[in-house]
Parts: C-alpha cells; structure tokens; sequence
C-alpha cells in the first residue's frame, strides 16, 4: 500500500470508469485493474461494486477515499513544505539582538522580514553582544545583531551603522545647562561605564577619550546595559555615555549632551556563523542591510 495505490483509488472513484481512470493515470486497465484488487485484497473488503455500469465505492471504499485524499494532500503539503524549508521560505529562525537595536530599527526590519518572510518563525533573544557570539558558536541562536569586532573566527558579519554617543547627566548638574559639553570639564565629575569584559574595545575607546582630553575618570559605578546607566544617571549616582538613540528614552531626572571630543562609536553589525545551515538567515541578513537605521523617534 503506497501513495500511487491511493491514487489508484481517488481516481476511480472520481471517474467511475475503468477505462477513464487509467488514462487519467497513464497507466493501463489490466495494471489499474491489478493495483485495486492488490489493495482490497490487502484490506479484506471490497473497496468498489463490479457493475456492467458506472463504478461505485462500497461503504468500505468511501472511508478509505475520504482517507486516502487526506494522504494524498499531505504527501502534496509535505513535498512544498521541504521546497519551501530548503530554500528558507518556511521554518524557524532565532534572532539575538542588544538592547541598543531595539531604538534604531530593530522593530522596522522584523516587520519587514515577517511581511516578506511570513512563513518564518522568529524567535527573539535580547542578549549582550559577546553572549550573542558564543551563542552563535552553540547554535542557540542562527543570527544576531551585534557590537563588532568579534572575537571568534567561526562567526561571520556585515556592518550595519555606527552610531554616535551622548552624554547622560542628572539634570539637577549645572553641566545640564550647557548645549554641548567638554571632557576636559568633566574633571571632576563621578562617571558610570560599562563593564569592560562586556566590550572591551568599546570600553578601551572611551578612556582613550578621556586620555586625549588630559584627564582620568572618576569611575563610580559599573553598569549595563546602557537603560541601567540611564537610571543611575537619573538617581544622581554620576554620568555616563549612552547611544545617541537612547536619547528617547523618557527618564526623568536626566539630560542628554552631545560631546564636543571625538568619542568612539557604537557599531551595529549582523553576524553569523559560517557552519549554520539555516537559509533563512541569508533572507534575514539581505533585510537587515536594505533596512533604513534611522533611529526610533528621531528625524533623519
């Protein structure tokens, strides 16, 4: 019993003649005629009367057909659905992101995918970008928007943007009266800086700014991600550098000031890893790089 015998069945029933089915199955009479006694023998009931007029299906018959139909479809669906897998139409694909992306258009590329991609499952992991990596190494996640340069060899990217910091100071400072700020005036001032082991280059980036400017930085508090230093900002615990997009966010009790010194700038990059056979992550990838950065809330 296979999918051809059900065939066999559907389109006798459907023709009521043996003659007509077998040209509608390019097959002959004699081999049609074989395939359905084979099968009600297999059975043990007849599946169709033997009339001089039209062919009927008995009552045995007509819970088969309506079975047979069911796997016939089902053959169908499975054969488009491996199509549509192996060339990454349908299926699942798992997504990390930084918190950052969240306000420079993470939420316009997903759309974007899921209106191209409607087939694909995402599912969505906010994660730290070098936790990002090593997931990407494990397979937990098939791609990821990260903060380059990576640290391992297996894992591939495309940049995306670069995005400029601000400073964030409570707003009771007198520092958050002045329309842009200098480090070299910021002596004195506590600061609030992410953990290094988090990005490294990043980290080093910034009190190399501060190095250039010819001060050391009273370094208060280590924070992330950067809506947490925000907050510490916010509660007066010191000052901090956070991506320009974050500027939207409404905290009270904090001021955002662009820096007049030549500060580092976030990356944004799609990684993957090269081993990974999902061919959803390339549909993903080319919607992430065709996608417009422009930050949430913000004007061009």
């Amino acid at each position: 019993m296979n999918l051809r015998s059900f065939e066999c069945v559907v389109a006798l029933a459907e023709e009521a003649h043996f003659g007509q089915a077998a040209n509608r199955l390019n097959i002959t009479q004699p081999a049609l005629s074989q395939r359905i006694a084979t099968l009600e023998d297999q059975i043990g009931y007849p599946l169709f009367t033997r009339t001089r007029g039209p062919i009927y299906p008995t009552k045995a018959g007509i819970a088969f057909i309506r079975r047979a139909r069911i796997a016939i479809a089902n053959a169908k669906a499975a054969q488009t659905d491996a199509k549509l897998a192996a060339t990454g139409l349908i299926g699942e694909l798992k997504i990390g992101f930084t918190q950052i992306v969240l306000y420079r258009s993470f939420p316009q590329i997903l759309r974007q995918f899921h209106t191209a991609y409607s087939g694909i499952t995402t599912v969505l992991h906010e994660q730290y970008s070098l936790t990002q990596e090593q997931a990407l190494l494990d397979g937990r996640i098939d791609v990821g928007l990260v903060h380059p340069p990576l640290t391992f060899k297996e894992l591939d990217y495309h940049d995306m943007d670069r995005i400029p910091l601000v400073m964030v100071v409570p707003d009771n400072w007198p520092q958050a009266q002045q329309g842009i700020i200098k480090l070299s005036d910021c002596k004195d001032l506590p600061f609030i800086l992410p953990p290094r082991e988090i990005g490294p280059v990043f980290y080093d980036g910034l009190i190399a700014a501060f190095t250039n400017a010819g001060i050391s930085p009273n370094i208060v508090q280590k924070a992330a991600p950067m809506s947490m230093l925000i907050g510490l900002a916010s509660a007066g615990i010191g000052a901090g550098f956070v991506a320009e997009c974050l500027s939207v966010v409404k905290m009270p009790g904090v001021t955002f000031l662009p820096v007049e010194d030549d500060l580092p700038k976030l990356p944004i990059a799609v990684a993957w890893n090269k081993d990974t056979e999902n061919p959803a992550i390339t549909h993903f990838v080319e919607t992430a790089l065709s996608t417009d950065l422009r930050p949430i809330g913000l004007e061009p």
